[in-house]
């Protein structure tokens, strides 16, 4: 079974949660927001191939099988295709 790429923008405890449970399934997790990657602590201590990126990066990962959206957009307008 080939495990896809979960992507979050924002690293709230809704994000985390869904982070932790797809780290858990054994998914690469990439964890982001809107300050950027240093601000996220040690995203590894999610789960096992949890990291952090950059908020685009989080945004438009290529291959990955599900975006968990979170967090207040005021201020972020933004577009993702795919």
């Amino acid at each position: 079974m080939e495990f896809k790429t979960i992507g979050t923008i924002g690293a709230g405890a809704p994000a985390q949660a869904v982070a932790a449970h797809a780290a858990r399934a054994g998914h690469p997790v990439l964890v982001s927001n809107s300050r950027g990657p240093s601000t996220l602590g040690d995203a590894a201590a999610i789960g096992p191939g949890a990291s952090a990126a950059t908020f685009e990066l989080g945004a438009l990962r290529e291959g990955g099988a599900l975006m968990q959206l979170g967090g207040p957009l005021s201020g972020k307008h933004f577009l993702v295709q795919g």
